[in-house]
């Protein structure tokens, strides 16, 4: 087809060629721009981890682990799947699988760790105000759902924890230095 504003018409809400080259342009630049974000955000995590000195006792990523593979199989019956059979058509077992999973499970305690560890050195709270707010989101993100529900559905302390280290990690962000890190020697 020839590309013009007709073609956009066809194929846009917009009327002009212009029009949609530049809302192709504008969503293109918010991609990048949020997967640079999120490239920025892993690698001063990855910072703060890698500094971390801790021994990660293997309970807390069984645990960790046990939670992910509830979550995956809670997500395959949402889509109409089970477990057993999901395992099946992958060749795998739930010992392979947990292998698998075994180091995001690591990796997901270590960052808990670490951000629980700022939020502590920095006597980060949340209120009942920040809770009630977070709760009003959850309840307007799933419009289905009024806000007793939505308090009825979480547990009350696993959201004020969650909401406790997205502060730390945004306190992270805020105070992150662009430049050359100091090996972990150096900053001793």
């Amino acid at each position: 087809p020839v590309v013009d504003d007709e073609f956009a018409k066809d194929v846009s809400e917009f009327e002009t060629l212009e029009e949609f080259k530049k809302s192709l342009g504008d969503k293109l630049l918010d991609s990048k721009t949020k997967s640079a974000q999120q490239e920025y955000e892993n690698a001063v995590i990855e910072q703060l981890v890698g500094n971390m000195e801790a021994d990660i006792p293997d309970a807390m990523v069984e645990v960790q682990l046990d939670k992910l593979m509830e979550d995956f199989s809670m997500r395959l019956s949402n889509q109409g799947m089970k477990m057993e059979d999901y395992l099946a058509m992958m060749g795998a077992t739930p010992e392979s699988m947990r292998a698998s999973a075994r180091p995001t499970a690591q990796r997901q305690v270590e960052v808990d760790l670490a951000l629980t560890a700022v939020a502590d050195a920095e006597s980060i709270t949340i209120s009942d105000e920040e809770l009630e707010e977070e709760l009003k989101k959850i309840a307007e993100e799933y419009q289905r759902l009024e806000l007793d529900e939505v308090k009825r559905a979480i547990p009350v302390e696993d959201m004020k924890r969650d909401l406790r280290l997205r502060k730390a990690s945004e306190l992270v962000m805020a105070e992150a230095k662009v430049g050359e890190a100091p090996k972990k020697e150096e900053a001793e």
